[in-house]
């Protein structure tokens, strides 16, 4: 069996499940949503609205306010010096 590792430049989302041994959809049927739609949070495609940030701060046991600003972060250091992506 192949151990999964999330790469340096891997979302909170993707690391937290990574780090706890999770596939997506081990994670989607968890918070109840398609794994792809999972996979498109961990990859900053949709955004975390307030009932996402929600299931996915209660099932990794952060606050919504921790798990946001996490993001946050993220999405900004992936921001290069003109703003894009």
């Amino acid at each position: 069996m192949s151990r999964l590792v999330a790469g340096p430049d891997a979302s909170p989302l993707r690391a937290w499940r990574v780090g706890r041994g999770l596939r997506v959809t081990d994670v989607a049927r968890a918070v109840r949503m398609l794994p792809q739609f999972v996979s498109r949070l961990e990859r900053g495609c949709d955004p975390l609205n307030a009932p996402r940030l929600a299931r996915m701060a209660a099932f990794y046991g952060v606050r919504p306010e921790v798990l946001a600003q996490a993001m946050a972060a993220w999405h900004a250091g992936r921001a290069g010096p003109e703003g894009g992506a």
